[in-house]
């Protein structure tokens, strides 16, 4: 050895001289550098060690792990950390007790950070915890609450890229079905359902029931082909294509085809009731959260079983209508979806009819290249037919001239006219006096031409017949019209006034003289005599609809209602006041 009694041993020993022998005692040495280790290496927060003992072994069913899932997260719900996350975390439908120590560290100190909007990589499948906890309402306080933060998580961890090519699909899928599972307000799933899903449900819609053009030309191309938004067809500014190609749909929908269905029924199929399973592909326990703090009294005990809480929740008979072509049902605990199934789509018959359209629509509106009729197509050409020659007719109809009137003025056109009749009235007032003057004939006879002569003298006169002759009734009526007129005779009868004759009591005696004019009450009577007034309405200058209102208005207070009525320029007196009108004027 050189002399040398001894060497160095690793620990600054040294090795006896003559080195190593059988009575040699060996003791246990401590490393240099396991004792810096151990202090930097701290022991694991005791709230993760309690989270652990949480787990209940012996069953791994997937109720089983989703009950352990929310037992531990309701106990970690206000749980922080400060430790960087490290490491690759694959596995499918995760929980806590999938995550090593350091992991779960990791993970709580991620999750405290994205609860304030802060969103950073992780492994997805961490990134799944967080989902999880949501949709069991494992830091939130209302399902509403929770749709609003899975909301956040979208924008600020999957917008920038981050997690899986699945979870975007997952994610708006579990939103929809945590809205209806919570019978939430329908606008709010509304706002959080695939909105590819919501296109499909509201074109299938607008197909059934739209009257807008616009929504069903959108909603045929959105199911039929987007190539047809492009045709020259449909796609000129004036949307007379769009129109025509709206109305050759309404025509076909409800038709029905040579076998027998509706033609909505035969592209799109029957609403289908199935089973529907929300959250089936996540960790979930229905209402687990509201009882899990019972679950978590004793670590490792039996506690409330969260299939319990499931079936309560599920238990309510409920309807949810997200819209016109999808409902969600809930009858016995058992969930069903009633919508069109994709499943049963013949989409071709729409296609066909799309193309039928597109080229006959070309040929009709003389736009863009024109197409081949196919032979296969000729079962939609009659309802193509149709609405073109509807369009036809349409267009005719249009192009005839119209002739317009203006209604607005009809209340400043009564005004002037009634202004104008009082007018008249007041200038014919000394001619209606004149011939008040003239008398009556003794015995009820005829008036002969010196007598008649000699009275219309003295009240101003309105001519003479021959000598010695009767007015004729074409004399008389024409005479009397210049001087305010007093009704007609028979063609060719002489103008005769007797005592009793009620043409001669129309000076407005009685009672209704303070109430009408003179020639209204000759109206009047002349109508309770069931003979026409249209001579008298042409004499005195008057229109029907004027005499009718003023005449009512006069009326109105003694009957209470109007008595007289005008339909087409001719009066008539309502039965039900004739009696008490006839008894008024005597």
């Amino acid at each position: 050895m050189g002399g040398l009694t001894g060497s160095l041993r690793g620990d600054g020993g040294t090795v006896p001289e003559g080195g190593f022998s059988e009575d040699t005692v060996y003791g246990e040495t401590p490393l240099p550098f396991a004792k810096d280790e151990r202090e930097r290496a701290p022991s694991p927060p005791e709230r993760i060690r309690q989270m652990r003992r949480l787990y209940v072994y012996g069953r791994e069913s997937a109720e089983a792990r989703a009950e352990n899932f929310c037992r531990q997260g309701k106990f970690m719900e206000d749980f922080e950390d400060d430790a960087p996350w490290s490491g690759s975390f694959t596995v499918f439908y995760p929980t806590y007790q999938d995550l090593t120590i350091s992991q779960l560290r990791g993970y709580f100190s991620w999750r405290s950070r994205a609860r304030r909007g802060e969103f950073f990589p992780i492994a997805a499948s961490a990134a799944y915890l967080y989902i999880y906890e949501l949709l069991n309402g494992i830091g939130t306080a209302s399902p509403a609450e929770s749709l609003a933060r899975l909301r956040a998580f979208e924008e600020g961890f999957l917008d920038a890229g981050y997690g899986d090519s699945r979870m975007r699909v997952n994610v708006r899928r579990w939103m929809l079905e945590l809205a209806v599972v919570s019978n939430l307000p329908v606008s709010l799933a509304l706002e959080y359902a695939d909105p590819e899903m919501l296109q499909t449900d509201t074109a299938l819609g607008a197909l059934l029931s739209s009257e807008d053009d616009a929504e069903v030309f959108a909603a045929l191309c959105r199911l039929g082909g987007k190539k047809y938004e492009k045709s020259p067809a449909f796609a000129e500014a004036s949307g007379r294509g769009r129109r025509l190609m709206a109305d050759i749909w309404r025509r076909a929908k409800a038709e029905c085809r040579p076998e027998g269905k509706a033609f909505f029924e035969a592209v799109f199929g029957k609403k289908v009731r199935f089973r529907w399973q929300p959250f089936a592909n996540a960790v979930y326990c229905a209402e687990t959260s509201r009882e899990v703090g019972r679950l978590s009294e004793r670590p490792g005990g039996p506690g409330r079983g969260a299939g319990e809480d499931a079936e309560k929740a599920f238990s309510e008979d409920r309807e949810y209508e997200l819209n016109k072509c999808r409902r969600y049902l809930c009858q016995g605990g058992s969930w069903q979806m009633e919508a069109y199934d994709k499943v049963f789509f013949h989409l071709h018959w729409l296609r066909e009819l799309l193309h039928a359209a597109d080229a006959r629509l070309r040929r009709y509106l003389g736009t863009g290249k024109y197409l081949t009729e196919k032979p296969e197509e000729a079962w939609a050409r009659p309802w193509i037919d149709a609405a073109i020659r509807e369009d036809e007719r349409e267009r005719a109809e249009a192009a005839r001239p119209k002739i317009r009137i203006n209604l607005s003025g009809l209340d400043r056109i009564r005004s002037d006219a009634l202004e104008t009749q009082n007018s008249l009235l007041v200038e014919e007032a000394p001619a209606s006096e004149a011939f008040r003057a003239i008398g009556r004939p003794e015995g009820g006879g005829a008036f002969t031409a010196r007598e008649a002569n000699g009275r219309t003298e003295e009240a101003g006169g309105f001519g003479r017949p021959e000598e010695g002759g009767a007015f004729t009734a074409r004399e008389a009526n024409g005479r009397t019209e210049e001087a305010g007129g007093f009704g007609h005779p028979e063609e060719g009868e002489a103008f005769a006034v007797s005592e009793g004759d009620d043409s001669a009591r129309d000076s407005g005696e009685g009672l209704a003289a303070g109430l009408l004019a003179p020639e209204q009450i000759q109206i009047l009577r002349t109508l309770l005599r069931g003979e026409p007034v249209e001579s008298i309405l042409r004499g005195q200058h008057l229109m029907a609809s004027l005499v009718a209102d003023e005449i009512n208005e006069r009326l109105y207070d003694t009957f209470g209602d109007n008595v007289l009525e005008c339909e087409d320029d001719r009066l008539s007196i309502f039965e039900d006041y004739k009696e008490e009108l006839r008894e008024l004027l005597e």
